[in-house]
């Protein structure tokens, strides 16, 4: 009977979590990100948002069931930390995707991004300044440039001739893997 309780008081930790905690802290980053655009005359589209809301459910759940086997709850930097990097996973996905750039152009404009007129930067650069400056400097920015050289297999999957069963599994597996590693850093 114990273990069914300790199952369930898990279970309810995290959906407060994932619902509560992370809309809370999750509106409050929209508001700030849109504060940001506005200089520009943008704001997060819609499907932004969900996608977005898609990626920080995921991150708070991955980095909930880590605090919980380590015997803790998450503190509020984890949280906010967990939370960018959730969000700076979805927009470094549209710049691998959308506009077909490589990790090294990417490590190159965040290091070098000035708040120029590539807006397309703003956010995970802010995003990426945020992260760096409340965690392990060298280790996040070391895994956060295998994460995208794994990132850089994503383009495979843009090409038109199919990948097999094998080169998609190898794919996932690399980038799984790293991306969880990274996410675990946030704690």
């Amino acid at each position: 009977m114990i273990n069914y309780i300790q199952v369930l008081s898990v279970h309810v930790k995290l959906l407060y979590e994932l619902y509560f905690l992370r809309r809370w802290y999750f509106n409050k980053l929209v508001k700030q990100l849109n504060d940001l655009l506005t200089e520009y005359g943008q704001q997060l589209t819609g499907d932004q948002k969900k996608r977005i809301a898609t990626y920080t459910i995921l991150g708070i759940y991955v980095n909930s069931c880590f605090a919980t086997l380590r015997g803790e709850k998450l503190s509020k930097t984890e949280v906010k930390n967990t939370l960018y990097l959730s969000v700076l996973t979805a927009l470094l996905d549209d710049l691998t995707g959308i506009l077909k750039l490589s990790s090294i152009e990417i490590l190159e404009q965040l290091n070098n991004y000035k708040g120029d007129n590539a807006v397309d930067m703003l956010l995970p650069k802010y995003l990426f300044d945020q992260i760096r400056d409340n965690s392990n400097k060298k280790l996040f920015y070391e895994t956060l440039g295998q994460a995208l050289i794994a990132q850089d297999h994503r383009l495979l999957q843009l090409e038109e001739k199919p990948l097999t069963d094998e080169e998609l599994h190898e794919i996932t597996y690399e980038k799984g893997s790293i991306w969880t590693v990274l996410f675990r850093l946030m704690l």
